[in-house]
């Protein structure tokens, strides 16, 4: 018998979610909410007007609309534990829950589980003192053994953010001086040098 689909998410991803799903013979209907322009009008696909940050209220529109199935693409719902909250109202949904979901909702999480499973990455520290954070930066080799003349420094908040901002500094001066407003402002930085270049990220903790 052919299911009823329903996709979370309303950008491209989750269109093409919609779209191969529904290609499927075992799919009557895709569903997506809130969907996009690209989801509204396609064949055995339409948009759901129902909000997807409400878990009760979408659990219920679930088995008001016989839905068999929800997959889950943002990852903003999944960090929201929106499968866990679903599954947990008896609906299948594909997808990590919020636990795992960290991995990609927390900079500092993720790198704490590399290290702790000797995955290889980037050397790395967490800091909530700006002059902390500036001692770090001075003891890196890949930084002091660099012939790069410029850093660039991309911060974002330790959570999911939707704005990325990138900064040309100065070797040494420019980015401590980053970091002092940026601990100061934002409680706590993650600094990671990239690869072999002179490059470091800045994740900010809300």
């Amino acid at each position: 018998m052919a299911a009823r689909v329903l996709v979370i998410g309303n950008g491209g991803r989750e269109h093409t979610l919609a779209w191969k799903l529904a290609q499927s013979t075992h799919v009557k209907e895709v569903l997506v909410a809130p969907g996009n322009a690209g989801t509204a009008c396609s064949k055995k696909i339409s948009n759901a007007d129902i909000s997807i940050s409400d878990h009760s209220a979408l659990a219920k529109f679930c088995k008001d609309e016989d839905i068999e199935f929800v997959v889950v693409g943002p990852e903003a719902p999944l960090a929201a534990g929106i499968v866990g909250n679903l599954t947990s109202s008896g609906l299948r949904c594909f997808g990590p829950t919020a636990e795992a979901a960290l991995l990609e909702s927390s900079k500092r999480f993720a790198k704490e589980f590399m290290d702790r499973h000797k995955i290889p990455t980037a050397r790395w520290g967490a800091f909530t003192k700006p002059e902390l954070a500036c001692d770090f930066i001075r003891r890196s080799p890949v930084l002091l053994n660099s012939t790069c003349y410029q850093q660039v420094t991309r911060t974002w908040s330790d959570g999911l953010c939707v704005r990325v901002s990138v900064v040309l500094t100065q070797p040494h001066f420019g980015t401590e001086k980053i970091l002092f407003v940026l601990c100061i402002t934002n409680n706590c930085s993650v600094i990671q040098e990239n690869l072999g270049l002179a490059i470091f990220f800045f994740f900010l903790y809300n």
